[in-house]
Parts: structure tokens; C-alpha cells; sequence
């Protein structure tokens, strides 16, 4: 028996290996990549554009018992004081957001940080927690139940608003049209 078939047989054996590690460790790469789910943006939201008035359907895991969300009204300024309460000074103004609020099993919104108005410009304004009693803050729903509720706002006077926007990433954004810029009554 030659001496060099033993060598070649082990070379052949080492490499067989090396290719088999190698394609395993390919394989799981090219699995973890096609397999995972792609990361979702704010670019995958499925969006609705609504006009005051409208109700949106709502169906999202995050807000478990929430069925249905409508903007009746938006008003700003002397209007919204006996909805939500004065400002606390002169450069600012109040924001009322009405809306009829409907659930299918109890649900409680705590802390509604998934609604906000939106300027012009983009930029959110949250919910002021030191508003009126029937505030949806502060509102406890039973099962199917629909409720009458207001949010309310603290803005500068010179903000102009947009949109009021309910969002739960990755599930849904609401966003209605409201038409209240700076100074005086809308709706």
C-alpha cells in the first residue's frame, strides 16, 4: 500500500467536513434571514383619514375592549373652557377634543398616550392630564357600553393644529382632519 493514498483519504475527510460546517453555518444564516419577520415602520401603519364626525373601528391587541372611537367636535379657546378648564396663562389656550367612545368588553384607557393633536409642523401635543371629570382619562367602561368623553389640550395661542390622531404602532393610525388653528372657535 502506497504511502500517500492514507494522506489523501484524510485530506478528503477534512475538507468533507470543513464544506458540511461551512454549508450548515450558511444555511442557518440564509434561514434566519428569510425566516424572521421584517422590522415594520411607521410607513407600514395602515393610516385612515377621517372628518370630524366619522367613527373609526377599532380592532388592535393593545387596547383590548375599544370597538369604536368618533371625534364629534374640536373646539379651542373660550369655547373649551366649560369642556376642559381654563389655561393657566395667557399665551397658552385650551383645546377640546369630543368624541363618542364605544367598548365591547370592559376597558379601562389608561393614559391614552396613543391620542394626541398634531400641529402643522408635525409635532404632537399629548392629552393634559388635569382636565374635566368626564375626560376619557378618567372614564371606566363595562362591557358594551358607548360613552360621551373629551380630551383636553394645553396649546400656545399661535399653534396651528392639524390633525387629532389616534395611533397604536403597529396596528392602526386615525387621524382626523380638524380645522383649528390659532385664535378663537373651531369645529
Amino acid at each position: 500500500m502506497p504511502q500517500g493514498k492514507p494522506r489523501n483519504h484524510l485530506r478528503w475527510l477534512i475538507i468533507g467536513v470543513a464544506v458540511v460546517i461551512a454549508g450548515s453555518f450558511i444555511s442557518l444564516k440564509l434561514f434566519a434571514k428569510f425566516s424572521t419577520e421584517p422590522v415594520r415602520g411607521m410607513q407600514d401603519i395602515s393610516r385612515t383619514l377621517l372628518d370630524v364626525g366619522k367613527e373609526i373601528r377599532v380592532v388592535n391587541p393593545v387596547d383590548r375592549g375599544l370597538t369604536s372611537i368618533t371625534v364629534t367636535k374640536v373646539v379651542r379657546g373660550a369655547p373649551a373652557i366649560p369642556l376642559v378648564g381654563r389655561a393657566e396663562d395667557a399665551a397658552h389656550e385650551r383645546v377640546a377634543v369630543a368624541m363618542l367612545v364605544c367598548a365591547g368588553q370592559p376597558f379601562s384607557p389608561n393614559g391614552t398616550v396613543a391620542m394626541h393633536l398634531e400641529t402643522q409642523h408635525g409635532s404632537s401635543i399629548f392629552p393634559d392630564p388635569s382636565t374635566a371629570t368626564n375626560s376619557l382619562l378618567n372614564t371606566e367602561f363595562s362591557s358594551n357600553s358607548c360613552k360621551r368623553t373629551v380630551l383636553g389640550f394645553t396649546v400656545r395661542v399661535t399653534t396651528h393644529l392639524s390633525r387629532f390622531i389616534y395611533l397604536q404602532f403597529p396596528y392602526l393610525s386615525a387621524n382626523w382632519r380638524i380645522s383649528a388653528p390659532s385664535g378663537g372657535q373651531r369645529s
